[in-house]
């Protein structure tokens, strides 16, 4: 939906059940301009997330992943894969379909953006590096940081200077209320956040804040 209001052609592919979730799903996705390239799962339902928000904006999510927990290389569409940029959001895919799309996605010299899941940073880094060899912007939060690299949350800068050398593009670590950081392998830069007023609802701020950021490099390369 990012990608689409900021004004580029998007499709978006997803697994999903053969529910009144996936209707309203695709259904919301084509209002917001995106098109859909669903994979129906015939015996799981179409994921949902209940939020259990706490007075400070705050969050608990307890995930029900249905469809989309496994994704099959032979229900990938034939496609050609040829188009400006993947953003790839893994959830517990696995890997060996990951790396073939990215591999493929590759090939075709396209800009490949990953957020990894919880799944994907359990997995350590010496399963991700055939990945993370291949992508050209890598987001993550601090904790999955620290959880990756082995370093103590405390330690911010330790953190990132392990997370810049697993980067062979753009290493991306937010940090909650103190903002993001980002490096390019030879200059490290940071922003803030705008001040909040009254904090309603923080979840989904840090995947606002990934497609954002790709849509914006995305704008750079394409003039968008």
């Amino acid at each position: 939906v990012t990608f689409a209001r900021q004004g580029f052609e998007t499709e978006a592919l997803i697994k999903v059940g053969k529910d009144q979730n996936s209707k309203e799903i695709l259904e919301f996705l084509r209002k917001e301009k995106v098109v859909p390239i669903p994979i129906f799962d015939k015996k799981r339902g179409t994921a949902y997330s209940v939020i259990l928000i706490s007075p400070d904006g705050e969050r608990t999510i307890l995930n029900y992943r249905g469809a989309s927990r496994d994704l099959f290389l032979s229900e990938v569409p034939k496609k050609d894969f040829k188009v400006d940029c993947a953003y790839i959001v893994p959830g517990a895919i696995d890997v060996s379909v990951v790396t073939a799309i990215i591999k493929k996605l590759k090939r075709n010299g396209v800009l490949i953006a990953m957020n990894p899941s919880k799944h994907y940073i359990d997995l350590g880094v010496k399963k991700l590096k055939p990945i993370f060899d291949n992508l050209d912007v890598i987001i993550l939060n601090r904790d999955e940081g620290a959880v990756l690299t082995g370093v103590k949350f405390e330690d911010e800068k330790g953190i990132f200077k392990k997370f810049d050398k697993l980067a062979h593009g753009l290493a991306v670590m937010t940090d909650g209320p103190k903002g993001v950081m980002v490096s390019d392998g030879k200059t490290i830069y940071r922003a803030g956040i705008y001040k909040e007023k009254r904090v309603a609802d923080r979840t989904g701020a840090g995947d606002s804040f990934g497609s954002g950021f790709v849509a914006w490099l995305l704008s750079q390369v394409s003039g968008v």
